[in-house]
């Protein structure tokens, strides 16, 4: 899943052997999936686009099972670098934003939303120290980069001081009880991301059977943005 078909496109060809892969463009606030339809999942580079990072927590969360995981990775704004460095507020606990739709997040803050979204952090490592050294002129030295980056990820990571935090979440059970849904088709998994109903597949589209919207096929990518 990604808003941007470009990078889609990279995706279909990378995976142009594998057929049980399906690419699909989609907003990120109104995915075009089932609820507690998935059992796993994983958010890699989005977190730090959302401008309603709760509003998207919700959302990945109406589409797990209850005990499903996600690995979610966002941007650590109370990391090592931002602590010392001068004009910045790495101790406040918000979501703030770096630059237009860059943001980082403050560990606690991320926290709290997930479990207003009814997940559950397990376990959160961090790591990315070093990467930002990486260049033309320092290309002789990443053995030694690695190796620093394996000793802050062991010891600064581990206390959420890092760039970039990796969160395993778990969906919460609810009261009501967990019904096993029969998958066949990929119809049984996708729903208008409109008003969720149901779709048809066709040819050169999928369309809505409740509101009529049709949503076109690029090749091997979907198009749910709306």
């Amino acid at each position: 899943v990604d808003y941007a078909p470009n990078l889609l496109e990279m995706a279909a060809e990378t995976y142009k052997d594998m057929k049980d892969i399906y690419l699909i463009a989609a907003n990120a606030y109104r995915l075009p999936f089932r609820d507690e339809i998935f059992s796993a999942g994983v958010s890699i580079r989005v977190f730090h686009h959302m401008n309603l990072p709760q509003k998207f927590l919700e959302e990945c969360a109406r589409t797990f099972h209850a005990g499903g995981n996600m690995l979610m990775e966002y941007s650590n704004k109370r990391n090592l670098w931002r602590i010392f460095k001068p004009g910045v507020k790495p101790f406040e606990k918000n979501h703030e934003e770096y630059a237009e739709l860059q943001y980082g997040t403050h560990p606690d803050f991320f926290a709290q939303i997930t479990r207003t979204a009814d997940f559950t952090a397990l376990r959160t490592l961090g790591t990315g120290f070093f990467p930002r050294f990486v260049s033309e002129r320092t290309k002789a030295i990443p053995p030694v980069l690695a190796f620093l980056e394996k000793i802050f990820d062991h010891t600064f990571g581990r206390i959420q001081l890092a760039p970039m935090n990796f969160s395993l979440l778990t969906k919460e059970a609810s009261s009501a009880a967990i019904k096993a849904q029969k998958i066949g088709t990929l119809q049984d998994i996708l729903q208008c991301p409109a008003c969720h109903g149901a779709l048809a597949d066709a040819t050169k589209d999928m369309n809505c059977l409740s509101c009529k919207k049709i949503f076109p096929k690029l090749g091997r990518i979907i198009d749910f943005r709306c």
